[in-house]
């Protein structure tokens, strides 16, 4: 009578897909199809215990995850027996929290739920694998050091997750487009760190409208993602000092009579032409002459006037 009780479970994966143990599977990573039997010692399947009472067993599907704060039971099915297909489990893909797992497959009484059999534990059968972070389906800007001004390099961090939510690494080929109306963007390379992908070496040039910028709407785009791009808004100052403007502009020699008082106006500009401001931004204008000595000089603060 002994070798009829349940002994083992054999575990078969008819439509593919199989778990396999100690298996590291991206996150949403189907589990396919399970078909359980229950066999006695001497290989035979069964569905029932022998014996007088006839007690038929059942086959219960438990997926844990094993999270930091505690086990969690993500996913529970049972299964009666049927004659065409013994125990069935069907294709699971909801499978997504990232870390340890554990697949277990419990026979069970079908009446009572319970696994145990004359003092004796029914059969059982256990997968432990983990889940990973799945392949990159969106992203997020991260956070922006400012100011931003015109011609000095900035960078933007993105943050890659998978469809679940989960963080996850960046593919190491991705090429950024950048994009925003009324400027020229440049950038000089784009680097994997941990989850994020560091966009360096930006140069925005364009105009704008004053000392205290103008506000953009940039554009970021990687191709290839189901959510592939995001929009911020940035504001631009005027860049460093590029170019000191002198009017007129005179392409020859200027005459000026003697005791006169030559006008001359002054802009600094940055690399893109609007006028910019630094502290302490003095322009002086010396007179030479050949063999003259003590000629005016003259000076003008644009700290804050630009010109």
């Amino acid at each position: 009578e002994e070798v009829r009780l349940p002994a083992k479970l054999l575990v078969t994966w008819p439509e593919g897909d199989q778990l396999f143990p100690n298996e590291k599977r991206p996150a949403g990573k189907a589990i396919g199809d399970i078909k359980v039997e229950i066999l006695n010692t001497k290989g035979e399947s069964v569905s029932k215990l022998p014996g007088p009472q006839n007690k038929r067993l059942s086959v219960e599907l438990k997926v844990t995850w094993h999270s930091p704060s505690g086990d969690q039971t993500v996913a529970q099915y049972v299964s009666p027996h049927h004659k065409s297909w013994a125990y069935w489990f069907r294709k699971m893909e909801n499978v997504q929290n990232l870390g340890p797992h554990t697949l277990t497959l419990q026979a069970m009484l079908s009446d009572s739920a319970t696994m145990l059999s004359s003092g004796r534990e029914l059969p059982s059968h256990k997968i432990r694998f983990t889940v990973t972070e799945a392949a990159p389906d969106k992203f997020n800007v991260g956070y922006l050091e400012g100011p931003f001004r015109v011609g000095m390099p900035f960078q933007v961090p993105l943050e890659f997750l998978d469809k679940y939510g989960n963080a996850t690494k960046p593919l190491p080929d991705l090429k950024p487009e950048l994009k925003a109306s009324g400027l020229d963007l440049t950038y000089d390379s784009a680097v994997v760190k941990g989850n994020s992908l560091i966009i360096k070496g930006i140069v925005a040039k364009g105009a704008v409208e004053s000392n205290s910028g103008k506000s953009f709407t940039l554009t970021v785009k990687i191709a290839g993602l189901r959510d592939e791009t995001q929009s911020l808004k940035i504001r631009l100052l005027p860049g460093p000092a590029h170019e000191l403007q002198v009017l007129p502009d005179a392409k020859e020699q200027l005459v000026f009579e003697n005791g006169g008082s030559p006008v001359f106006d002054l802009a600094v500009l940055d690399i893109a032409g609007n006028y910019t401001c630094e502290p302490k931004f003095v322009t002086v204008c010396k007179f030479h002459a050949p063999r003259q000595q003590g000629l005016p000089s003259y000076t003008v603060d644009l700290s804050n006037s630009c010109k």
